[in-house]
């Protein structure tokens, strides 16, 4: 079972530059990137130049992006519709220029009324504009995120049936210490496109999967268990949180340990891609 998973890693995540991070994903046995941060900047802020520097650097190290993960809809929900198309066509034309599968967006901020029918007006062009490419919308939920709950969540995705869910348990229980397993997984896996493999304890900041209260470990095997089909996206979210012990690797190195750990495979033979 566990050849068939379907792993890729926060391209940031795993090194202080991209070139480094490429070093050391190939050295663990990663082949698969999700591209958000680049350098100093969200992927669509990226310059074309950056782009091609960006490109160059992922093929010469065998390295296949998975997904563009944009902070566009990062906005107060009620401004979603002033995004500009120029902005918002050129985050999806990253995802064809790097070839990725996926593209995930957020959703707008929360305000003090009410904007449902902006987040509609927002996901229905989503999914309008991911038809088109033949991508695969993932929509992330954060901590400041309009749409949180978990009913709400299935209100939106049942009427957009191609959009799935980015699943961050961490950003669920920084703004609501609750057992994201039982109050949100449980629900919404069969809308879940890929899962954040990072961890969360309460008072304590971020911890290597397992070793917080996100209950990422049972998540992972019940998705596991479940067939699930989409995409772990490991993220240990420890660099910059760690102090100056350890450099960026080192602490990419130690998270992901304890992901194989739950996976129960040996740490050093990486991990098993299809």
């Amino acid at each position: 079972m566990l050849e068939h998973l379907k792993v890729a890693a926060y391209l940031e995540d795993a090194g202080e530059d991209p070139l480094a991070a490429c070093r050391v994903l190939q050295e663990v046995g990663i082949k698969n990137v999700v591209l958000r941060h680049v350098w100093t900047s969200n992927i669509k802020d990226l310059s074309d130049s950056g782009c091609a520097k960006l490109r160059k650097i992922l093929d010469d190290h065998g390295m296949t992006p998975v997904a563009v993960i944009s902070t566009i809809g990062d906005v107060p929900a009620t401004e979603l519709g002033h995004v500009s198309s120029e902005m918002f066509d050129r985050t999806f034309n990253l995802a064809a220029y790097f070839k990725a599968p996926m593209i995930g967006l957020t959703c707008g901020l929360r305000v003090p009324g009410k904007a449902d029918q902006q987040i509609s007006d927002w996901m229905f062009n989503i999914q309008q504009k991911s038809v088109a490419l033949n991508l695969l919308p993932l929509v992330e939920i954060t901590t400041k995120s309009y749409l949180f709950t978990a009913a709400d969540m299935v209100v939106v995705l049942n009427k957009f049936s191609r959009i799935k869910l980015l699943y961050d348990p961490t950003q669920l229980i920084i703004r609501q210490n609750v057992d994201p397993f039982v109050k949100y997984w449980t629900l919404l896996k069969g809308y879940v496109g890929a899962i954040d493999v990072c961890d969360y304890k309460i008072g304590r900041g971020y911890k290597p999967a397992g070793f917080g209260d996100t209950n990422i470990a049972r998540t992972i095997t019940d998705a596991i268990q479940s067939r699930f089909g989409g995409w772990f996206f490991f993220e240990p979210s420890l660099g910059r949180r760690h102090g100056t012990a350890y450099t960026k690797s080192d602490v990419f190195r130690s998270a992901l340990s304890a992901f194989n750990s739950i996976l129960s495979i040996p740490t050093n033979s990486g991990i098993n891609q299809k």
